[in-house]
């Protein structure tokens, strides 16, 4: 079925990576425009949208109703707390990197039971991928998507064991592989912020880290 041409590049892209198969789980769904998307597109099984709040959630179960998608469903919860077994893969889109590292490393969260980790968050990538990959899972597929003139990181993973090195970590290995023009773009427009951060007074500490950061940029 076509794809609602009204959704982000970032909404998108994140349905590229959901097979028919899939019973997701879209946390912090806000409108539950990705969830009612992949339900009416049949792009998974089925589908649950959360929201954590009483009042997002409110304006979500409305937006699901008005759907009227038998496979779709909303449920007030925060994170992946006290979700359905049956759920194997988890969506979290539109929140912060640390945020989002909280969500999935709390205890309540049912990690063994997922499948299929599907991120994009608003910075924090590599504390991400150092957190999956801890958590017993690899990545299959990354993405640097351009947005409203902003960029931002779709990271994919499955479970597997693996070990990424410092440089992977930080810029991805499938990135690395891949450069693809959106990457080269984002790493390029880290590089002249910090030039512009470097020519102004700064602590000894940080200029440090950032002069360090800038090496690694370079050897892009």
């Amino acid at each position: 079925m076509e794809m609602n041409s009204k959704l982000s590049s970032r909404l998108l892209a994140i349905i590229k990576y959901v097979d028919p198969s899939d019973i997701v789980i879209d946390v912090g769904s806000d409108h539950g425009q990705l969830a009612i998307e992949l339900a009416r597109s049949n792009a998974a099984q089925r589908v649950l949208a959360s929201e954590n709040k009483r009042g997002p959630f409110k304006t979500l179960a409305a937006a699901v109703k008005h759907s009227q998608l038998t496979n779709l469903n909303v449920m007030l919860t925060d994170g992946l707390n006290n979700i359905p077994a049956d759920i194997n893969t988890v969506i979290i889109a539109g929140m912060g990197g640390v945020t989002i590292n909280e969500i999935i490393t709390r205890k309540t969260a049912p990690i063994t039971q997922i499948k299929k980790l599907i991120l994009l968050p608003h910075g924090g990538a590599p504390l991400l991928r150092k957190t999956a990959s801890e958590l017993g899972f690899c990545l299959i597929a990354e993405e640097v998507i351009k947005d409203d003139n902003h960029f931002y990181e779709l990271l994919v993973f499955v479970p597997g064991s693996i070990t990424y090195t410092s440089d992977e970590l930080l810029f991805g290995p499938i990135n690395l592989l891949k450069q693809s023009p959106n990457f080269r773009l984002m790493w390029e427009k880290v590089y002249e912020e910090n030039e512009y951060i470097l020519a102004k007074p700064l602590n000894p500490k940080r200029r440090k880290e950032i002069e360090a950061l800038q090496e690694r940029i370079k050897t892009l």
